[in-house]
């Protein structure tokens, strides 16, 4: 993904030669993504989502409640670390537990991605593309919630009812050694960090104060975190601001688009979502029109359908392909036709909160 926008930010110079690339680039949102990378970085490190799915995992006693246990954990992790973080710390954990038991994994891992992708549609920092948005419109809390609560609350409502499919076949989870929590004074001074950064999206803290305290607590804390830092999606986002900047420059080209946009937000950014996901989707068309519900919407309901129209679904598949056993076309086809279901009820939802 940093390649492909890399080059079409250099392809889209073309048309602007001399603008001030720099100035296209939200530095305060970056700012802001990074912090919550290193703090979320710093919370992994120490072991504290490893220790919370073995606790979860040791409440199940039966097919069911696994399940059910796994997904609603995930749909909630997700609205505060992001869909991907979520992914990363539950499905290698899940996929361990279900060969134990001598289960296929297939169906509750692409439920589990689900939920990821829709749970962390709730927050306004619980995905990228909703982080852009969130800051990029000046709207409030309030409002935010009143576009993704009902798709999300929907969502957890179809999730839970996917479970009760699973019988209540009894199991015995056995688990290894506790995974000790480690560096718990760091992880005091995490958790106020990560309080900051979540201030200052809502704009009752200085963006560049909360960057520049994850910056120092981190260099002395644990400075090996940095190195733990996704610059890849800070670059893409760098990239996709300088295409944007660029093409809006070029008035033919930036009339065209926004013509073929402006009254069509909320398809557009679900269709654009499939080819290229959701977080590029969500730049590019919010670069051409202010109609930010129907952005957000698209972008957070567009995770659902391609195996490419969310990042975070491509952690799954590539946790699931690499682990014994795996059939990477049977889930594929399974992730596929569930998310498929799921677009189908909350499109039309979408488009009536729009309306």
């Amino acid at each position: 993904m940093v390649i492909i926008a890399g080059f079409c930010a250099l392809v889209s110079m073309l048309f602007a030669p001399s603008a001030d690339y720099v100035s296209y680039i939200d530095s305060d949102l970056l700012a802001v993504m990074f912090g919550f990378m290193a703090v979320i970085a710093g919370f992994t490190e120490n072991n504290v989502f490893k220790r919370l799915t073995e606790y979860l995992t040791r409440l199940a006693k039966n097919m069911r409640r696994l399940t059910l246990i796994l997904i609603v954990s995930v749909f909630f992790l997700a609205m505060f670390v992001t869909n991907d973080v979520a992914l990363i710390t539950f499905v290698p954990f899940t996929i361990a537990v279900y060969n134990q038991i001598g289960k296929d994994p297939i169906l509750i891992v692409s439920l589990e991605t689900i939920a990821a992708n829709m749970g962390s549609a709730f927050t306004p920092f619980g995905n990228p593309q909703n982080l852009y948005v969130f800051s990029h419109s000046g709207m409030t809390l309030t409002e935010f919630f009143a576009i993704t609560a009902p798709v999300c609350g929907l969502s957890l409502v179809m999730l839970m009812v996917a479970s009760l499919a699973v019988k209540r076949e009894a199991i015995q989870v056995e688990t290894t050694e506790k995974t000790a929590i480690t560096n718990t004074p760091y992880l005091l001074l995490y958790g106020v960090l990560f309080i900051m950064c979540i201030l200052s999206v809502m704009g009752l803290c200085s963006r560049m104060t909360a960057f520049a305290s994850v910056i120092a607590v981190i260099a002395i804390c644990q400075p090996e975190l940095f190195a733990e830092i996704d610059y890849g999606l800070l670059m893409t986002f760098v990239f996709i601001f300088i295409f944007i900047g660029n093409i809006k420059n070029n008035a033919a080209l930036s009339s065209y688009i926004s013509s073929a946009i402006l009254g069509h937000e909320l398809v557009a950014s679900l269709l654009t979502s499939q080819v290229i996901s959701n977080m590029p989707a969500a730049v590019m068309i919010s670069g051409f029109s202010d109609k930010y519900a129907a952005i957000i919407l698209g972008c957070d309901v567009g995770s659902l359908g391609t195996i490419i129209s969310s990042l975070a679904s491509l952690i799954s598949l590539k946790i699931y392909s690499s682990s014994e056993n795996s059939s990477t076309g049977r889930y594929i086809l399974v992730f596929t036709l569930l998310n498929l279901i799921f677009l189908a009820v909350l499109f039309p939802v979408s488009i009536a909160l729009c309306s």
